[in-house]
This record gives C-alpha cells, structure tokens and sequence, in this order.
C-alpha cells in the first residue's frame, strides 16, 4: 500500500511522519529545485498552480507556477515513482539531487552519489536529528539518460534531462540495510514503467484498507472528514524491513525476521486510540508489531518509548508501549505473553525517567524531579503499572500482579480535592501557587497542555 502526503510545496521526498504533529523523519530530496513537506526549507520552494493540485493517498499531482512542470508521484511501501512532464517551450531541463538539505534540526554526517550507468543513480545518507542515526539507502532509476552537469561534494548532483521532452520518470527503492535491499525492493514492488498502473495498484490498496469501515450518511463532508481522519490512522506505524526480511535494529546491526519490523512508533500520541483501534480494523498486524516490540526490547533493553528508524528518542512521557502490547496480549493475538510480560515488567522497573523516584516514594514528587511534568509522567506510569498488573495476573505472576496493581493506584496522590485537579504534590503537600491555566513547556507538572 503506497502512500504520498503532500503539504506546501517545498520539496519531493521519500519519507514524511504523520502520527506526530511534526514532521521529524525526512532524509533527502529529489526533483527540480522542489520537494514536498511544509517546515524550515524556506529557501527551497516553488509556487505551484493550487488549480492543478491533487493529493490523494495514492497520488500526489501539482504544476509548478513558474516552469509549469507537471509533477506526479505515488508510492508502494518501499519504493516510489516520480512522472514530470515539461512544457514544450523548456530548454534543457534539470534534476537536481540533494543529499545535502534537511528539516529542522536534521543535519547531514555521512553520504554518497553514484552514478551507476547514464539512467541509475544510487548511494546512501547518514544524519542526525530526531534520532540520533538516521542511515537511508537508494536505488534510483530514470526512464531517460542523465548527464551530470555538475556534482557539490558528495551531496548535490545536478543532472542534465537532454532535449526529449517527453515525460521523465523516475522509480526509487530505498533501505535502512543497504544499497542492495533498496534495489531489490524496487525490483520486487515496482517492475516497469507503467505509471498509471502504479497509481491504480495504489488507490485499490487504500480503497480495501479504508473500506474496512463503511459510513452511511448522506453528507458528503461527514463521509470526507470520515475517511480522511481514517486514512491519518493508517499512515503509522510504518514498515521498516526489506523484502528479505532484514531491517536496522536498535542496536545498529542488521537482523533478520519473519515478520514485518514496524518503525514510526509515536506511541504517546497513538496508544490511547489509534492502536485499539488497529486491533479492530488491522488484526493481521498485531502480531508483527508485538514482535516489533519484542525485538525492540531485546535490541536495547527496555520497550519502545518513541522509536523512529532504529531510534529511541525517549520523547514524551511514561511507558507508552507497555499498554500497546498489554492490549495485544489481554485480547488473545498471537504473542508469547510470558515474554510481553517479562518485556513489560523490565521496562516499567528501570531507574530512568523518573521512574526511580515513583519506586522510592511510591509517587513522583514535584520537586524531586529536575525534568518536570512530574503530574503527566505519574499518570501515564500508573496506567502502564495498571497494564503490567492485567498481563502479570493473566500470567500466573502473583507478587507482580500485587506489586503493579498497588502502584497502579499512585495517581491519587496527585489529586487535590481542594481545587479539584491532578496537581504536582510533595511530603503530602501540593503545589503553590496553583493555576489550572498555566502552561509553562516543560517546566511545570504538566506535558504539553496544562491542569
């Protein structure tokens, strides 16, 4: 099942994160002087005709404003394909590939351009950002010769398209293993050159995947707002191995399984709804993403908190895949529970975030803790301990189920009867001043919102 997001028009890519309001996972860049995506690139953007647009799942369509290009792109799972049709009146149209350019604090240590053959191009780039070793391979081919007409580095190639101007296409694997998987990834998902073929293949994905949900109304705004905030529960977690079977672990090495590894784990953003909800209508998938866990878990000791291409990024608070694969267990998929239980308990019995303080004092106190949110963080650990103590007592583990099902209960000591809110508390005394509207990021009791 393709994928292709479109926002403003400032870059093409081959990467977007879409259960997190920001866009953090964004590798290289592709097109001419435009890719696709909306933050921090201000310097590389194109005006586009708005009546020209179309964005869809299966595809995204604009005309450039100035060069009046046509540019089409849609997606498989681990690959995609670009169509641009230049106007008549172009004189030597160029491609542009850069390795170089990232979002935010995204920056480049380590890439490669090769040009294998006057229609393939392949290499690598390596950065560091929101996770902390960020390794995407690609395999490119092009339905015409290029000619390079100038290289900036390793990072930037600038090609010449030649005087043909009938449409250019492009059609890319990409990896986090290797060159190779990238392009064996391309030649399994992407055969030719048919386009049109890719697109129909595309939209008959996302048709059977969002018709798993059928709506009757007569309001054509419900049905839209329907299945597109449908379609936005779709987009993550995201496949991260090849068709080998190989992925990059959280320990940097390569592995091999049988099943699909997932990346793109938002887990405090997605546990409470948009997992459950997966349960329901993506029962297929259950139990690859627990084995995701799983292996997560063995790779680098703990669960996944907020895991992105090999990453633990540690973002958010509390233990958001202990309830995730609880849920997967307590309804009965296909999952070794002795081991989710030992994966679950182990994580929520580490002395980090914060979780050293809930051990000592039984809460986490608010001035105790030098990285706040010490509210958010004891509501989220007690509903996690609450998971832990459901498999713990599904699994026959008596002194656990016990053990968590008491810390379970550490969320009244953050009540205040008084004020009638979850307020940050210690040695039995709450927090003064106290304002329920106050919002001070990351440095109050609260995460990201406030009382």
């Amino acid at each position: 099942m393709g994928l292709v997001l479109g926002l403003s028009l400032q870059r093409f890519a081959h990467h977007w994160l879409w259960s997190h309001p920001f866009e953090w996972y964004w590798h290289w860049r592709f097109g001419r002087h435009c890719l696709l995506a909306n933050i921090r690139c201000q310097d590389l953007h194109r005006a586009f005709l708005a009546r020209w647009r179309v964005c869809a799942p299966r595809l995204f369509t604009v005309r450039l404003a100035d060069s009046k290009i046509l540019v089409e792109l849609t997606a498989t799972q681990r690959a995609g394909m670009h169509r641009y049709t230049f106007p008549l009146s172009s004189k030597e149209p160029l491609l542009k590939i850069n390795l170089k350019q990232g979002i935010g604090w995204d920056k480049m240590t380590k890439c490669q351009m090769t040009q294998e053959n006057s229609t393939t191009v392949s290499g690598y780039r390596y950065s560091e950002g929101w996770a902390k070793d960020q390794r995407v391979y690609f395999f490119a081919e092009f339905s015409q010769p290029l000619k390079l007409k100038e290289m900036q580095g390793d990072s930037v190639g600038v090609f010449s398209v030649g005087q043909n101007m009938k449409p250019l296409l492009a059609r890319v694997g990409i990896s986090a293993v290797s060159v190779d998987n990238a392009k064996a990834n391309l030649r399994a998902e992407i055969k030719d050159w048919d386009f049109d073929r890719v697109v129909d293949n595309a939209d008959a994905a996302w048709n059977k995947e969002l018709g798993k949900i059928k709506v009757e109304t007569a309001d054509l705004n419900d049905k839209t707002n329907f299945y597109t905030a449908l379609f936005h529960t779709m987009t993550a977690p995201s496949i991260f191995s090849d068709v080998n079977g190989e992925y990059r672990g959280s320990d940097g090495k390569i592995h091999k399984g049988d099943f699909t590894n997932y990346t793109t784990l938002s887990l405090w953003d997605t546990y409470r709804a948009a997992h459950p909800l997966m349960t329901i209508i993506h029962p297929e998938k259950q139990r690859d993403i627990a084995q995701t866990f799983l292996h997560i878990f063995e790779q680098q000791g703990k669960l996944p908190v907020w895991h992105l291409v090999g990453n633990e990024t540690d973002c958010m608070v509390g233990n958001p895949g202990i309830p995730v694969l609880a849920d997967i267990v307590l309804k009965g998929f296909d999952v070794d529970k002795q081991a989710a239980f030992k994966a679950m308990r182990t994580s929520a019995m580490l002395d980090e975030r914060s979780l050293d303080n809930l051990k000592k004092y039984g809460y986490i106190p608010w001035n105790s803790d030098s990285t706040y949110e010490t509210v958010a963080k004891g509501l989220e650990y007690a509903l996690a301990d609450a998971s832990v103590a459901k498999v713990a007592k599904l699994v026959g583990a008596k002194k656990d189920y016990r053990y968590f099902l008491k810390r379970s209960q550490s969320y009244k000591y953050y009540f205040d009867k008084k004020t009638g809110f979850m307020c940050g508390v210690a040695n039995g005394k709450f927090r003064e001043p106290f304002n329920p509207f106050h919002s001070s990021h990351r440095n109050d009791d609260y995460t990201e919102g406030n009382a």
